[in-house]
């Protein structure tokens, strides 16, 4: 069995190697190469499993590097002395903030027994807060786009 899932993943890794450039050169998205690499083993049980395992520590680290070389270096730290920004700074988190209060619509779907050590509801709503503040990712991509055409100034963006 060890032999089969190399085999596996070696073909899994020269499937997503041929797809990446083959879909770029038909003018697709070389993102869809990846899907298609991904849909194609979607249906074998093991094929996810061997994928983490065999990439995961690979994937943390790129994805680190990856976001400072793409978000993290852009961010102009010299600027967070400004007055102006630190202001917009605090508006912007009260705004995030004001997504917390939406725990309170969570529904409850079970029935908490008295005495419980673990509450499932207490969990559901602190994860959907908390789930509702965090889409600052996207967020930056969106202004280093905007800052790159010219619709943000570098002190806003800061």
């Amino acid at each position: 069995p060890d032999q089969r899932e190399l085999v596996m993943f070696s073909i899994m890794t020269v499937m997503l190697l041929a797809y990446l450039p083959l879909l770029n050169y038909t003018k697709a998205s070389y993102l869809t190469g990846a899907f298609l690499a991904g849909c194609t083993f979607s249906q074998i049980e093991s094929a996810h499993h061997q994928f983490m395992e065999k990439t995961h520590q690979l994937m943390t680290w790129l994805l680190r590097v990856f976001f400072a070389a793409s978000i993290g270096f852009q961010v102009p730290v010299s600027q967070f002395s400004d007055p102006y920004v630190i202001g917009w700074g605090f508006i912007l988190y009260l705004c995030v903030a004001a997504k917390l209060p939406l725990a309170a619509y969570v529904p409850q779907f079970e029935d908490v027994k008295k005495g419980a050590s673990y509450n499932p509801f207490i969990r559901d709503r602190i994860i959907t807060a908390l789930a509702m503040t965090c889409r600052g990712e996207f967020s930056f991509i969106i202004a280093a786009f905007a800052l790159g055409e010219g619709l943000l100034t570098a002190r806003m963006y800061a």
